[in-house]
């Protein structure tokens, strides 16, 4: 007898659900700006694996395999600012992005080692948190780009080879200990389609349930062309310093029909913007 893994509830996927029916549940911020603050060099980004390419800075995901303690560093900061869910550094872990680098083969070692790396530090944390495994939407679109980019009309990339980028990148960051799997800056709905696909054919090949969330909108009158219903999405209350996200979450708490529904983000070191340092802060409950 066969087990629907879409269908089971891990304990892991339980606690969150219990917890997001209690409060507010923060997200992490941006991991590109904080890496890009490091400054580093070509070197950081070389190792054996990708010898052969010509070009490796601004992969950055990369650094989970070359830098991991550069990562685990940023990771601990937004712990201590007060996520309650952390990114894994892998928004561009999959074979079509790191085509561009010509590393398409490491897509699911990176991976792999992007939720390995965060999850080492939500270990060592002195609060409970979970681990997202952050799928981005590729470098190449299914709905946008047909008339375009195909000479000869037709789309340079099906829905299958899609499909498949991202089952490498869903099974890789379940390996590595991610908690859930969020599907995040949803611009085409087909590519959408195929993350979800890839991610539930991850999980039947492994055996294993991972709650899957994508970024929507809180508008509800109006959809954004390619993006899935925002009453089946998260809600996104944007960037933001931890002393300034409460009151956008307590406001949202009240707007939003399902509380549960919502995040924050929280961004440390941060004033109003990047370029203004600031000393993280714990914000209490919501």
């Amino acid at each position: 007898m066969t087990t629907d893994v879409t269908t089971t509830e891990n304990s892991t996927a339980a606690d969150i659900r219990e917890a997001m029916t209690h409060r507010i549940l923060v997200l992490d911020g941006a991991m590109g700006t904080m890496i890009q603050r490091l400054g580093l060099p070509e070197e950081a980004y070389r190792c054996d694996e990708a010898a052969d390419a010509p070009a490796l800075k601004g992969c950055n995901d990369l650094l989970c395999l070359t830098r991991p303690d550069e990562i685990a560093a940023i990771h601990r900061m937004y712990l201590d600012a007060g996520a309650d869910i952390i990114e894994t550094n892998s928004f561009n872990a999959n074979a079509i992005s790191l085509a561009d680098y010509g590393i398409s083969h490491l897509a699911r070692t990176i991976s792999r080692a992007a939720a390995g790396v965060a999850r080492r530090a939500v270990e060592l944390s002195w609060r409970r948190a979970w681990v997202a495994g952050s799928i981005g939407p590729t470098s190449k679109s299914l709905a946008m780009s047909r008339g375009i980019d195909g000479a000869d009309g037709t789309n340079p990339i099906d829905f299958a080879t899609m499909e498949s980028a991202y089952f490498d990148q869903a099974a890789g960051l379940i390996e590595g200990g991610a908690d859930l799997l969020l599907i995040e800056t949803v611009y085409d709905g087909l590519n959408a389609k195929a993350a979800i696909a890839g991610s539930r054919r991850a999980m039947e090949s492994l055996g294993r349930h991972s709650p899957v969330y994508h970024f929507g909108h809180t508008d509800r009158e109006r959809a954004h062309p390619g993006r899935p219903d925002a009453r089946s999405a998260i809600c996104h209350c944007g960037p933001c310093p931890p002393h300034r996200f409460r009151p956008q979450l307590q406001l949202r708490r009240r707007r939003d029909e399902a509380p549960h529904r919502g995040y924050g983000q929280v961004a440390p070191h941060c004033g109003e913007h990047l370029s203004q340092c600031r000393t993280p802060q714990r914000p209490g409950p919501v």
